[in-house]
């Protein structure tokens, strides 16, 4: 597949993606990850805009955006960062579309780079040349993605940023409030990690995606408004979590399965408390693993993607994966019963399976194992 045409598959992938109905957080890992197979890049992220146009929230595909968020929240936001480049809040409100390094700052490059803005927050990501798209809806300032590449990395130009340029309304539809809560059934997202804790439940050390997870599902906004940063911490109720397993092992029949289940905007997300060494229970560290389930839609379109398909044929298999009878098919997709019936025979010759849940078993495997080469 040439470049152009798997750029054009990206670019249908994504908009796809946006349209699925399952609300901005759930899908913004996912999406921030597609989005380089159209635009090439070091790094990704996104940040949400409350209705002041202040940060509200933010997610970031690097792990070292977690330890350098409480320096800019505390000291560069909307504040020194004015050194070099207007702030966020001015930003929001007055930029529109795609704007790269040269529109975003208000000094030249030699001060720009000799800055604490660029030395102390930017230099640490490897955050060289960006682009930035300011995503608005009825001239509502939404949230701003961006993305970035670094010193040994050419500089985005016009063909990328006409690429961004044009998921402005698709993410805008992504980001607006969805009518339902948009998933009815949750699949593993291939996303884990593990918190070691003392018997009593207090954390002694994280695995860096623990501590992603942990973020997420502990879902406290930025603050930024008094320049606050949420840590990463341990909630009470997985300290009641610890204090289930060890009252399972001291034989206390009131005790509580160890597991937690928590559900927000980003997805579901599972607890479950074992002793690390297995060889004696009920003593020494005690070992949480977490994990992200999201909705099996986007389960299965990101497997889809991995499939020796077509377009029209992705969509077809998505849809009778997800449950939808091929009429269903037919009226959602605009096509007749009879086209659906021939992509449906297309699908299953090509993936070498025989019925719907053959189907759905193995969009979801492909999903899985995207999701572990890129881990």
């Amino acid at each position: 597949m040439g470049a152009s045409s798997s750029m054009r598959r990206a670019e249908a992938h994504i908009r796809q993606l946006c349209c699925l109905g399952l609300g901005g957080k759930v899908i913004m890992p996912t999406l921030l990850r597609e989005l380089h197979d159209l635009i090439p890049s070091y790094g990704n992220c996104f940040f949400w805009a409350d209705d002041n146009a202040r940060l509200a929230d933010m997610y970031d595909e690097q792990a070292l955006c977690l330890s350098l968020l409480p320096e800019y929240l505390d000291s560069f936001y909307n504040r020194r960062d004015k050194e070099v480049h207007r702030g966020f809040t001015y930003a929001l409100r007055h930029y529109r579309g795609v704007i790269g390094n040269e529109e975003f700052f208000t000094v030249d490059t030699s001060t720009m780079l000799a800055s604490d803005f660029y030395n102390c927050i930017m230099r640490p990501q490897h955050n060289r040349y960006f682009i930035k798209l300011y995503v608005h809806e009825a001239g509502k300032g939404l949230g701003m993605l961006q993305m970035h590449r670094d010193c040994n990395e050419r500089p985005f130009d016009s063909r990328d940023r006409l690429r961004l340029a044009r998921m402005q309304p698709y993410l805008a539809h992504a980001l607006a409030p969805c009518p339902q809560d948009g998933a009815d059934e949750w699949v593993d997202s291939g996303e884990s990690g593990l918190i070691i804790t003392n018997r009593q439940g207090r954390p002694l050390s994280f695995s860096p995606m623990a501590r992603r997870l942990l973020h997420l599902a502990s879902d406290r906004r930025t603050q930024a408004n008094a320049h606050r940063v949420p840590s990463v911490h341990l909630p009470s109720a997985l300290e009641s979590m610890c204090g289930n397993l060890t009252g399972v092992f001291a034989g206390d029949t009131t005790a509580e399965s160890p597991t937690v289940i928590h559900s927000n905007a980003w997805g579901v997300f599972v607890f479950r408390a074992y002793w690390l060494d297995s060889a004696t229970p009920g003593e020494g560290y005690i070992g949480i693993a977490v994990s992200r389930q999201t909705p099996l839609a986007l389960g299965l379109l990101q497997g889809a993607r991995r499939m020796p398909l077509s377009q029209r044929q992705s969509e077809v298999a998505v849809l009778l994966a997800a449950g939808l009878s091929g009429q269903q098919t037919a009226e959602r997709l605009g096509v007749s019963l009879h086209t659906v019936i021939a992509h449906r025979r297309w699908v299953y010759e090509r993936l070498g399976v025989h019925d719907r849940g053959a189907l759905r078993t193995r969009l979801l495997r492909a999903r899985r194992e995207q999701r572990s080469q890129t881990m």
